[in-house]
């Protein structure tokens, strides 16, 4: 069985940003949720929708974080297709 990973990235009308890869989805959860507290921003709700695959839905219209599930097959379509920007590298050992 492939090991799992979880691309955490942000999407917008205009692009879609790879923000990083983490080991579970509760780790994807609080590396959000540790950029707001840094930033001091409070959002008015959150909604995470989803079980592999999640939206994180904050309050705004039209952004969200996205949780996706990768593996090394999935890997390149998951992270680069309609992606517009990347920040990270590939798959943790």
């Amino acid at each position: 069985m492939a090991k799992k990973y979880y691309a955490l990235q942000y999407q917008t009308p205009e692009e879609v940003k790879n923000h990083g890869i983490y080991r579970s989805p509760e780790d994807a959860l609080d590396a959000i949720y540790d950029w707001w507290r840094l930033n001091e921003f409070k959002p008015p709700y959150t909604r995470v929708l989803g079980d592999n695959d999640m939206v994180v839905d904050y309050g705004l219209y039209d952004c969200f974080y996205l949780i996706k599930e990768i593996t090394k097959d999935n890997f390149e379509d998951r992270m680069f297709n309609n992606v517009t920007n990347f920040h990270g590298g590939g798959i943790p050992e």
